[in-house]
């Protein structure tokens, strides 16, 4: 007898194996080779009961096994069938009643009925043929060639590499777990076949899955971190800092971001969808082609985490839309800091203070769970995340990622205040426990430990407790795992800093942020052609996510080259000489940390 809900209902094999199953999926390519006749549908086919007074055993089995949220809903089928084959009797003008009774007929010796919804069908003609947007793309692309050629040339400038600081490896560790984490998610959300249980639904594996977006915290902590120290370091001797040179440090930023972004924004609104064609392609590569179609330009603006959010193109990228709408308002934040040193700490206090109880105020109006509990459902409907309001108020907004930007400047001006002094000089044997008790047990405690409440000892909901730990977990957090970073930074021998050393993060970091605009073209190249359900266990889902790594780095490679590396020298070449003056006291900046990181260390 083997469980199939948790706690107390169990069911035979026997039993389990009634059920219709959740998943199925007939011969794409079977049904395509039917040429005009080819008519594969995909849809959702909701289940109920023949009759609700006298329930039949299959969907008593169905109801209890739907009734645990860590079970996929057995009520709820997702089909795809080549309907000459498996519903020849359904005409195409009237789909759903056709596909629907089909359906009713299959499934009646069961006692069961349904409803078809969320129908969609291809066939051997493309969904969305070439266009003339298309093909404005696809020839604005030739003339860069010999562009490139020229960008390319040795005679041009010099790439000599310089040594990144210490504070930038933990940028580019941070973004290459950025990258991993959302290489991993999407694996959780594929058709599944669940004779056999998969690890995904291991209550301990949800504990570090509800809790992913903490890590992002990490991110915004040091981009800041690196932001404040720079800048002060910068105007050291002079008693504030420019509001042009500020200007000035947000174009260079935005254009050495923005033209590979646009490349695959726009690459996602053209040519992606013509690449293949699979049972799901166009729900998966067609829709994102209609939300980058109609929203590629927020992206370029960095607004797409506020415009018309539910349609984001390249969903991924509300990180980069967040940091930098992050990166405007530090500056700001940052001129003041050094305008009024003595209230340095009154402004960081009071802006972490109002975001906590805006936090708390936000969470119980609209009232939450504690955490995004990462159950089969939800996994499976990642597609649909973007309406999600739990996601938006808390992850992709800018009060909900704010406290690792303000702890950030906290961190970079104690080391600004304090670099001509050796901070844990004394007692280094004391300040090494002290890193991993508060980096290693703050940081995984503020998961675990409500985590288990939530999830392993599964408490009812409390809409006050719900919102007390969603406006502490993430300064929390982004204080520990600040704290580890910094001590690290600052000599502390630990884990922390010989992963922060290694050698591979200086060539992954270079292709990180190509690697994390791509990583989502590849994973979804993949889900779209899949012509079965996968099995999902925790091996196989590390062989896919170390795949999908590989190519996303070796497709980011290509980008790097053909894109980033060209713009940042035509960057050089091009820009006015005052802001070719700030691009190169920002680098001056970078080497200045790199010395004092080495005096520390």
């Amino acid at each position: 007898v083997r469980g199939t809900c948790r706690n107390t209902i169990y069911f035979s094999d026997k039993q389990y194996a009634l059920m219709p199953l959740v998943f199925h999926h007939d011969d794409f390519d079977q049904s395509m080779m039917l040429g005009k006749d080819a008519l594969y549908c995909s849809f959702t086919y909701e289940v109920e009961p023949l009759n609700s007074l006298n329930t039949s055993e299959v969907w008593n089995i169905i109801q209890e096994v739907s009734s645990d949220e860590f079970n996929y809903r057995h009520d709820r089928l997702r089909h795809r069938i080549c309907v000459p084959l498996t519903c020849p009797d359904a005409k195409r003008e009237t789909l759903i009643e056709g596909i629907t009774a089909c359906y009713n007929k299959k499934f009646y010796s069961l006692g069961l009925k349904g409803t078809v919804s969320a129908l969609t069908c291809e066939t051997t003609e493309p969904k969305y043929p070439v266009d003339s947007v298309d093909i404005a793309v696809g020839l604005g692309d030739i003339p860069e060639k010999q562009k490139q050629v020229f960008l390319f040339s040795p005679h041009i400038v010099d790439r000599t590499s310089s040594v990144l600081p210490a504070v930038r490896k933990v940028l580019l560790a941070g973004r290459v777990l950025v990258t991993v984490v959302f290489n991993m998610i999407p694996s959780f959300g594929k058709d599944e076949t669940l004779i056999v249980r998969s690890g995904i639904n291991d209550k301990y594996v949800n504990l570090f899955l509800s809790s992913g977006s903490l890590a992002v915290s990490t991110n915004f902590v040091m981009a800041s971190f690196l932001l404040c120290y720079g800048l002060l370091l910068q105007f050291e001797n002079k008693k504030e800092i420019s509001p042009k040179y500020l200007f000035l440090v947000f174009i260079n930023r935005y254009i050495r971001l923005t033209p590979a972004l646009l490349v695959v924004s726009l690459f996602h609104a053209t040519w992606w969808r013509h690449l293949s064609i699979g049972p799901i392609w166009n729900i998966v590569v067609g829709n994102e082609f209609l939300r980058c179609r109609k929203n590629w330009w927020t992206n370029i603006l960095y607004m797409n985490n506020i415009i018309d959010k539910t349609n984001m193109c390249l969903p991924q990228t509300w990180y980069l839309a967040l940091d930098t709408q992050y990166f405007i308002f530090l500056l700001l934040i940052i001129m003041f800091m050094k305008k009024y040193p003595k209230l340095v700490w009154p402004i960081l206090g009071s802006l972490l203070s109002l975001n906590i109880i805006a936090s708390f105020i936000q969470n119980y109006i609209y009232n939450f769970s504690t955490l995004p509990v990462p159950t089969p459902e939800l996994l499976y409907e990642l597609k649909n995340i973007l309406p999600n309001p739990q996601w938006q108020y808390q992850t992709t907004s800018p009060v909900g990622c704010l406290a690792g930007p303000i702890i950030g400047l906290g961190y970079g001006y104690i080391l600004y205040a304090y670099k001509r002094e050796n901070l844990f000089q004394k007692n280094k044997r004391l300040h090494g426990i002290l890193h991993y008790i508060i980096a290693y047990g703050g940081g995984l405690g503020i998961i675990l430990i409500p985590g288990y409440f939530v999830l392993v000892l599964r408490l009812p909901h409390n809409i006050y407790w719900a919102s007390f730990y969603t406006a502490i977990a993430r300064p929390v957090f982004a204080l520990t795992v600040g704290y580890g970073i910094f001590s690290a930074i600052c000599g502390i021998k630990s884990i922390t800093k010989y992963v922060l050393e290694w050698p591979p993060l200086y060539v992954l970091g270079r292709l990180t942020y190509s690697a994390y605009l791509i990583h989502t073209s590849t994973i979804w190249y993949r889900v779209g052609v899949a012509r079965s359900p996968v099995f999902i266990e925790d091996f196989l889902v590390f062989i896919c996510v170390l795949g999908d790594l590989s190519m996303s780095f070796l497709a980011a490679l290509v980008l790097t080259l053909i894109v980033e590396l060209p713009t940042s020298d035509l960057q050089k070449l091009l820009l006015p000489s005052k802001l070719e003056a700030a691009t190169k006291t920002s680098k001056s900046s970078e080497e200045r940390i790199v010395n004092v990181m080495m005096k520390l260390m």
